[in-house]
C-alpha cells in the first residue's frame, strides 16, 4: 500500500481484506507491483541498485567489443538509460538517486573502454546532450529522473480522475515527492518552473529544457574557439555518423568514428606538453646517469627549461625539434 495510511483503508474495505483470522495484518507496505516499486525510500534504492546490478553485465559486454560505431549505437539506444525508464518514471528520484548516479558511472565506463576516451565532467555532460547540443545522446538517468518522474505523475492525473471522480489532481503539487522531483528539475534550469507547468508537459519536453539551459552554460563559459568548435558540432547534418546505421557505406572504421567522436568532443589525443616534458627528463636522466658536468649538457637543460618558461606546451616545432636532435645526439650511447 505504500505510503497510504492503515486508518484510511478500513473506510474502503471490508476487514477480512485487511486481516487474517488471527488478526494479523495483510497489508503490505513494501512491494513491486508491475515492475515499479512501492514502499520507503530504502526499498526503492535498493530496487533500482538490482535494476542496474542486472544491467551492467550488458555494459561489460558492450566495452568489449571491437567496434565502437556498433558498440555506442547500443549503448545509447538499448543498454543505457533505456534500462531504467521504467523506475524514473514510476519511483520519486530522490530515493533512487544513489543507484542511477552509479549507473551513470558504468555508462561513462563502457563508453570509456568502447572508445578510449576518458571524458572531464563537462565533457560527459555534454556528451549526455541530444545531437543539436553537439551531444552523443547518452542520456543521464540522474538527469532525467525528475523529468521522467514528473511527467509520468502528470499524465497519470487526468486517467486517475476518470476513475476516481474524487481524486484532487490539485492536490498533486503539495506532494512530498512531487516537491523533491520540481527542486532537482530546477537546480537544472536557467528559469526555474512551477510544479503545475511541469505536471502538465511531457518527459520529451522537459528533458529539452534541461538540454537548453546545459547548452547555454557550457556556451558561456567556453572559449572563443571551444565555442566555435561546439556551434559547428550543433549544426544540422554535424551528427548524422552518429545516428548512421553501422553497413554497407555508413559503416565507419573504429579508428575513424572514434576520431570523430574525440574532435566533437575536443578530446586531445594526448597532453599538449607530454613530449616536451618527456623530452626534458630524458636529458636530465641521461645527463645525471652520465654525469655529465661540461658545457654542453648544461647548456642544453639551461635552454630546454628557457623554452618551457617561454612557450610553455605551445612551444614552437622547430625550436622543440632542433633541441630534441641536440639531446639525442647527446645521450644515444
Amino acid at each position: 500500500m505504500g505510503a497510504t495510511a492503515p486508518a484510511s483503508l478500513q473506510a474502503h474495505f471490508p476487514a477480512r481484506l485487511l486481516v487474517d483470522a488471527h488478526g494479523a495484518s495483510k497489508v503490505l507496505r513494501e512491494f513491486e507491483l508491475l515492475g515499479a516499486a512501492l514502499g520507503g525510500d530504502s526499498f526503492v534504492a535498493a530496487s533500482t541498485a538490482k535494476r542496474v546490478e542486472k544491467a551492467v553485465e550488458l555494459l561489460e559486454a558492450l566495452a568489449v567489443l571491437p567496434d565502437a560505431q556498433v558498440g555506442l549505437r547500443l549503448l545509447r539506444a538499448c543498454a543505457g538509460q533505456a534500462k531504467l525508464v521504467h523506475a524514473m518514471r514510476c519511483s520519486p528520484p530522490l530515493a533512487q538517486h544513489t543507484a542511477l548516479q552509479d549507473f551513470d558511472t558504468k555508462v561513462r565506463h563502457c563508453l570509456a573502454h568502447l572508445t578510449g576516451m576518458h571524458l572531464s565532467q563537462v565533457q560527459w555532460q555534454q556528451a549526455a546532450r541530444g545531437f543539436g547540443q553537439a551531444g552523443l545522446g547518452l542520456r543521464s538517468a540522474v538527469l532525467d529522473a525528475p523529468a521522467a518522474y514528473l511527467a509520468s505523475v502528470g499524465s497519470c492525473a487526468t486517467r486517475c480522475s476518470a476513475l476516481d471522480a474524487g481524486f484532487d489532481v490539485r492536490g498533486l503539487s503539495s506532494l512530498d515527492t512531487v516537491s523533491q522531483a520540481l527542486q532537482l528539475l530546477n537546480t537544472h534550469l536557467d528559469q526555474p518552473i512551477a510544479a503545475d507547468v511541469a505536471l502538465s508537459k511531457r518527459q520529451a519536453e522537459l528533458s529539452r529544457m534541461v538540454d537548453a539551459s546545459s547548452w547555454q552554460r557550457h556556451l558561456s563559459a567556453a572559449t572563443p574557439v571551444a565555442r566555435a568548435m561546439l556551434l559547428s558540432e550543433s549544426e544540422p547534418g554535424a551528427g548524422a555518423f552518429l545516428a548512421a546505421v553501422p553497413r554497407g557505406r555508413c559503416r565507419m572504421e573504429s579508428a575513424a568514428f572514434t576520431a570523430e567522436l574525440r574532435l566533437r568532443l575536443a578530446v586531445p589525443d594526448t597532453s599538449e606538453d607530454v613530449c616536451f616534458q618527456l623530452g626534458f627528463n630524458r636529458l636530465r636522466s641521461s645527463c645525471a646517469r652520465a654525469r655529465w658536468t661540461w658545457p654542453p649538457a648544461s647548456w642544453m637543460m639551461a635552454s630546454w627549461a628557457a623554452l618551457w618558461r617561454r612557450w610553455g606546451p605551445r612551444c614552437p616545432t622547430s625550436s622543440l625539434a632542433a633541441l630534441s636532435l641536440a639531446c639525442l645526439l647527446y645521450t644515444s650511447p
